[in-house]
């Protein structure tokens, strides 16, 4: 048994060594997915827009990170009209002292344009693209049968 025990001894230095490594991989891939750290919503300001467009707007920042704050807080102000075919809008810089988007949208429903502004606002401050024209799918149960239905990422127009 002493003669066969060397010969074991790096096999079990190998596992012992592998236990450690798989421990420490382990540990390296913990998340806490209910602390966000110290994330801090973008503080902007609205001025200008109406009705559902308004309503849209808030919407559809406030879900990506955006709050809503007085002007004298703001770091970005975006303002800009709604009417019943259209959408105007622009996205001025408080740091840089600048318009980073100016655009106008026609054509389409109201709600396509609100949500196609507030991505390109959302990206124009970011840099990433807003989710604002996005699709969630959903199951309803009726009784023992179920239906899929897709819809808006803010649940509207459900099909």
């Amino acid at each position: 048994m002493i003669k066969t025990f060397p010969n074991r001894l790096p096999a079990l230095a190998a596992l012992f060594f592998a236990g450690l490594a798989l421990g420490q991989a382990q540990r390296s891939i913990d998340v806490d997915v209910f602390d966000a750290g110290d994330v801090k919503a973008i503080p902007v300001t609205l001025e200008g827009f109406t009705g559902e467009t308004l309503a849209l707007l808030k919407f559809d920042l406030f879900v990506q990170g955006f709050e809503f704050v007085d002007k004298a807080k703001a770091q970005f102000t975006i303002k800009g009209s709604n009417d019943s075919s259209s959408v105007s809008g622009a996205v001025y810089d408080h740091v840089k002292r600048e318009f980073i988007l100016n655009k106008r949208y026609r054509g389409g429903g109201l709600r396509l344009l609100a949500h196609t502004f507030a991505n390109n606002a959302v990206e124009a401050i970011t840099g990433s693209p807003g989710i604002g024209l996005t699709k969630i799918a959903f199951r309803q149960f009726h009784g023992r049968d179920t239906e899929i239905h897709v819809a808006d990422f803010d649940g509207h127009n459900a099909t």
